[in-house]
């Protein structure tokens, strides 16, 4: 999730990507050699060049977003005031106003968006063929190999795609959706099967995992399998994704000025190899909830464990 309107691409040279993985390299340089082919760099939801032509379907959001928040913006609105327009002279608490309206015109519509999208059936299935294609294509020279290890850092709604990317290779007796439903089209749901018959056999495992600015307290919310589950206040499983090392594997990082990231460890049981590690990335909302990526702590965590999980 990016506040920013302007089509651009992450994973560009100097981009958001690229210097978070020299930032995890300047912490540890031995992940350069742990990871001879540098990570595999997954976008969705931006778009990436004003001549994009057509426009990816999940690359228009941002710019509806942007449209539709122009639409509405009370700014806008009180520059327009007539007999289908009523405005009223309410002032508020002051300060309070500027804030409650910043939020929700900069947070909510830039952010929170981006998870209604996700939510739908239609969202759901875009970005998930996009991304887990992505991932896919990238894995593919690796799945003759008898033992592979995957890494993985997410930010924001990035959290919940990797969180069903992994529940569909590593839930035990679970039919993915992604499969199923053809979310990815034929070669990728094909692809997909054969890493899940991998994660069953035991032929790949999840290495480290780090997760910056959680959304999964919102998003249990999607499936009433886990509803019934925290209904009866149980945990959880986080074998169900790959996490069963006896060590710290899954670090969640989060700013409590942050209003769309928060800890989760405390969904999960057992939850001895999760932790939840409280940082500083911003102190207003919007640039919380984007500041993890240059975050001292976040680049330290995360570097040092995927150097133990890879070693």
């Amino acid at each position: 999730m990016t506040p920013d309107v302007a089509p651009s691409d992450p994973r560009s040279p100097g981009g958001t990507y690229d210097k978070f993985w020299r930032a995890l390299q300047a912490h540890k340089p031995e992940l350069k050699d742990l990871f001879p082919n540098g990570p595999i760099m997954v976008e969705w939801g931006h778009q990436l060049s004003p001549t994009e032509n057509p426009v990816r379907e999940d690359h228009r959001i941002t710019e509806v977003e942007r449209f539709v928040n122009e639409q509405v913006s009370y700014q806008n609105l009180k520059k327009h005031p007539g007999p289908n327009n009523v405005l009223v002279s309410d002032w508020g608490i002051p300060g309070v106003r500027q804030v409650v309206t910043s939020v929700r015109e900069g947070v909510v519509s830039f952010g929170l968006t981006d998870v209604v999208y996700y939510c739908s059936q239609d969202g759901e299935t875009y970005v998930r063929a996009h991304v887990y294609n992505q991932v896919l294509v990238a894995m593919q020279p690796y799945v003759a190999q008898p033992n592979v290890r995957i890494h993985l850092f997410g930010h924001s709604l990035g959290v919940t795609v990797i969180h069903d990317f992994l529940f569909g290779l590593f839930k035990k007796g679970h039919g993915p959706d992604f499969v199923e439903q053809y979310q990815g089209g034929p070669w990728a749901s094909q692809e997909f099967q054969k890493w899940r018959n991998k994660a069953q056999n035991g032929e790949l495992t999840l290495g480290g995992l780090a997760c910056a600015a959680s959304q999964l307290p919102l998003m249990v919310m999607r499936k009433q399998v886990m509803i019934d589950k925290l209904f009866n206040h149980e945990g959880l499983d986080p074998a169900d994704i790959g996490v069963v090392s006896s060590g710290i594997q899954w670090k969640f990082f989060y700013d409590i000025d942050d209003l769309l990231g928060f800890a989760s460890r405390n969904l999960y049981s057992p939850n001895h190899a999760i932790m939840d590690i409280q940082v500083d990335s911003g102190d207003l909302p919007l640039n919380a909830h984007v500041g993890y990526w240059e975050n001292e702590v976040v680049i330290k965590e995360t570097a040092k464990l995927f150097y133990d999980y890879a070693r």
